[in-house]
């Protein structure tokens, strides 16, 4: 049975410090574009997010962005969903930046 998914951006970057990792969204903030996909198997789902974000990406490479994911209301979400997308196996952090700032500016030069 397809599943009906909308995709849109949010902000974000991901920043390293010196005690662990800090992943920031700006969720309202206007999103860069959306898009509507059709899928019948989970593993298409991960494709159609990086065509996704490399379309964003050529048109925006300058931005720093998350995918978001959402079920079309009335749509069953395929099988292994929900623990693909916690675990981020459909790529959707794959365009955020990432800051190191465990290396002090002074160190640097």
């Amino acid at each position: 049975m397809p599943c009906t998914i909308t995709l849109t951006t949010s902000p974000a970057v991901r920043r390293l410090h010196r005690l662990g990792v800090a992943t920031e969204y700006s969720f309202w903030a206007p999103t860069l574009t959306t898009e509507t996909i059709v899928v019948h198997r989970l593993d298409d789902i991960a494709d159609e997010v990086k065509a996704f974000g490399e379309r964003i990406r050529a048109s925006a490479p300058e931005v720093s962005f998350a995918i978001n994911l959402r079920v079309a209301t009335g749509h069953r979400k395929l099988r292994g969903y929900d623990a693909a997308y916690l675990a981020g196996t459909f790529g959707q952090d794959a365009f955020m930046r990432v800051i190191d700032e465990t290396v002090s500016p002074a160190a640097v030069s």
